[in-house]
């Protein structure tokens, strides 16, 4: 049985928003949403995924701070970039939101060399 793109929609949305769920949960999430996301042919059917973008957003900005999940934050944001490459359009609702979360995060000083160049290539 193959699951509707509402049913995964929510799937994903419930995951990226429960903040009582381990961090690698939320970015293992982060990832395949945006995966998923990649393989959406029409900007119709994007355009629902857009609303995961706050969670998203909040699961990289927490791992980003995670020393304990350092290589799967490094491998959500790559694969993040891939798509801000592939699908612009993406993120132009809540381009704002996105770069502000990013220059939060890049800003501290905790921050490893490596994730604060992958997030600076993100914004």
């Amino acid at each position: 049985m193959v699951p509707s793109i509402d049913d995964l929609h929510s799937l994903f949305l419930d995951t990226l928003n429960d903040d009582t769920l381990d961090l690698h949960v939320r970015i293992v999430d982060t990832i395949a949403a945006i995966r998923f996301i990649h393989c959406l042919s029409s900007s119709n059917e994007t355009k629902k995924f857009q609303d995961l973008l706050p969670g998203m957003m909040r699961t990289l900005t927490d791992a980003s701070c995670s020393s304990d999940e350092a290589y799967r934050t490094e491998g959500a944001v790559q694969v993040f970039i891939e798509l801000t490459k592939k699908k612009s359009q993406f993120l132009r609702r809540k381009l704002v939101n996105v770069v502000d979360s990013l220059l939060v995060v890049v800003e501290d000083e905790k921050l490893k060399e490596e994730m604060r160049h992958l997030l600076v290539e993100l914004a």
